[in-house]
């Protein structure tokens, strides 16, 4: 890795949803359900995916040939975002955020190897090794640690 500062985004990003979640979770508690806060999320997103595009893009919209090239999967990734909104807020609310979130990061992890090992969806193949199997395990170990009290 010739600089360290793309290390330091992956860990940015595991804070942010660790604050998310716990942010989503009180804001369902409020509302009684997820719809609210999904409407909240996914309007605060799209805002700032708009100014984020704007500032940092010259061309911030896809064209048309760019969307029709895509790949009918790669869309549902906005049905996924509330499948887990609905999931971590829930789980949230009855285990706490710790919990929920040292199981989102485990599943992650071991489906994104699974993903990779079979290159699903177009992603560069990297095939689960002994290596990678020993750290799904002290995932694990490392769930249960956390979930024990």
């Amino acid at each position: 890795m010739n600089n360290p500062f793309y290390l330091l985004l992956p860990a940015v990003a595991g804070i942010l949803l660790s604050s998310q979640v716990a942010c989503e979770m009180k804001t369902k508690l409020i509302f009684g359900n997820f719809v609210p806060v999904s409407v909240i999320a996914f309007g605060m997103a799209f805002i700032a995916s708009l100014a984020w595009s704007w500032l940092t893009s010259t061309n911030p919209f896809p064209s048309v040939q760019q969307l029709s090239e895509t790949h009918w999967y790669h869309y549902l990734g906005g049905i996924a975002r509330v499948i887990y909104l609905v999931s971590v807020t829930t789980a949230s609310a009855k285990f706490g955020n710790g919990v929920t979130c040292s199981i989102v990061v485990a599943a992650q992890l071991i489906a994104s190897s699974v993903i990779e090992h079979f290159g699903f969806f177009g992603v560069p193949v990297i095939k689960i090794n002994p290596h990678r199997i020993v750290g799904f395990g002290f995932l694990i170990l490392g769930v249960i640690c956390v979930v024990k009290k």
